[in-house]
């Protein structure tokens, strides 16, 4: 359904988003366009697409100079990069960087309301390039639940995984699959919100990979052969996140992520639901890790699904989660400091793989044996 965001006070034409006309704020960016560099023509081309092209202020990407960065401070590392906190004072690239700017770009034109992207900057003095967002002060799930996973009832957590739910459904909305969706590339403050477009891809342009990237644990077994990724492993690795809602552990933290935990995950090995769980919950989280991903939810039937659950629309559902926060109220989770292995890693790297066996095409024969044979 298109919104109605009323006229542009100065072309008098219809406004494509809220407060902004798509030709009267593209003409006026475009005048800025001598102003500023990054001092990479590919990057550059880029960023000026996104503000010829704006439909909403939501879709502008800027060069920002590394001067208007002040206060930095690392505040946590991931597999494949560094995350910053800073202060915005005014408001030669690699290609994977690149890649993830495009493929952000892609989301958030279908994702005005969620997780921001401002622009661009880069240090003077490392030359490395830095993608300007939101700062989600209570950081990424892992880091939230071991501070507020006790503080969590049903209606906050079915809250928090609706907003997921939405994200992924607007990441697969923009032909688009994650490829690398865990915990820690889930950030929490106000809102809760999927990040770290890295590895993402266009589902068009998506063929049988030969090597796999990921956390192993978030990884479905499908993709652990080397079979093409689809969107349906991206449901999978929901299904873990689900999990975690619930233990507030790390899938698999005991053993090592290691050949042997693939081969295991590939035989159906899935993390044993926690007790007290609704088992309309556990049923909806099974479906996600289904071996077959054909039978997995569409992220369209979580975010409808969810809805209905955080809204209490089924009686016999509500129930299900009243008695949920009642169980835990006397028999709180586990502890939440349990060990990790040395050998369970949770930030993606490559990963082992299993080889694809060759299938063979059989068929029947009938036949009978003379008896004097």
């Amino acid at each position: 359904m298109n919104k109605n965001f009323g006229h542009c006070k100065e072309c008098k034409e219809k406004n494509t988003g809220l407060k902004w006309c798509r030709s009267c704020n593209a003409k006026r960016l475009e005048a800025e366009f001598p102003n500023w560099t990054s001092g990479n023509e590919e990057l550059d081309i880029f960023l000026r697409e996104t503000q010829l092209t704006a439909r909403c202020w939501q879709e502008v990407f800027e060069w920002i100079p590394y001067t208007n960065i002040i206060d930095v401070e690392e505040v946590g590392r991931g597999g494949y990069g560094i995350v910053y906190k800073s202060k915005w004072e005014g408001g030669c690239i690699i290609s994977d960087f690149m890649h993830e700017l495009k493929m952000l770009h892609q989301f958030m034109k279908f994702n005005p309301t969620g997780f921001e992207c401002y622009g661009v900057t880069q240090d003077p003095y490392t030359h490395k390039y830095f993608i300007v967002t939101d700062y989600y002060g209570k950081g990424d799930l892992r880091h939230y639940f071991r501070y507020h996973a006790y503080s969590l009832n049903w209606s906050k957590k079915l809250d928090m995984l609706l907003q997921l739910a939405r994200d992924l459904r607007n990441i697969h909305n923009a032909n688009l699959v994650h490829k690398d969706l865990h915990s820690g590339n889930v950030l929490v403050d106000t809102i809760t919100c999927i990040a770290d477009l890295g590895q993402s891809q266009d589902v068009r342009t998506l063929q049988t990979p030969t090597e796999v990237n990921g956390v192993m644990p978030y990884v479905a077994p499908e993709v652990l052969r080397t079979r093409p990724y689809t969107k349906a492993a991206d449901i999978y690795s929901f299904g873990m996140i689900m999990w975690e809602f619930t233990s507030f552990q790390l899938p698999f933290s005991e053993r090592p992520h290691n050949i042997d935990l693939a081969f295991n995950i590939c035989d159906g090995l899935r993390p044993k639901p926690i007790e007290g769980t609704p088992p309309c919950y556990v049923e909806l989280m099974q479906k996600c890790w289904n071996s077959d991903p054909n039978e997995r939810p569409k992220a369209e039937y979580l975010v409808n699904i969810l809805q209905d659950w955080f809204e209490g629309s089924d009686e016999n559902i509500s129930n299900q989660f009243k008695a949920a926060d009642e169980f835990n109220s006397v028999n709180p989770v586990r502890d939440k400091s349990q060990p990790v292995h040395k050998s369970a890693i949770y930030t993606s790297r490559l990963l082992p793989t299993i080889p694809i066996v060759n299938d063979y095409s059989t068929r029947q024969f009938d036949f009978t044996i003379p008896d004097d044979i």
